[in-house]
C-alpha cells in the first residue's frame, strides 16, 4: 500500500512542506487541482498544525481500492 501512487504523492507533498518549514516558512497553503486537490486535503487532515490552508480546484473522487 505504501507504493500506491496516491500515497506516494502525499508523501512527496509532506516532504516538501517539511522542506519549506526548514527554510523558515511558517504560513503554508497547499493548492491542488483534481487528484492533487484530494491529496492536498488529505495531507492537511493528517498534519493540521503544519499546513495553514488548502485551496482546491475541481477535486477528484479517488478510491484506493
Amino acid at each position: 500500500m505504501d507504493k500506491h501512487p496516491v500515497i506516494l504523492r502525499q508523501k512527496v507533498i509532506k516532504m516538501k512542506v517539511d522542506e519549506f518549514e526548514d527554510q523558515g516558512y511558517n504560513n503554508i497553503v497547499l493548492v491542488g487541482h483534481s487528484a492533487k486537490a484530494w491529496d492536498s486535503m488529505t495531507v492537511k487532515s493528517q498534519f493540521p498544525s503544519k499546513i495553514d490552508g488548502v485551496i482546491v480546484l475541481s477535486p477528484a473522487l479517488i478510491s484506493l481500492g
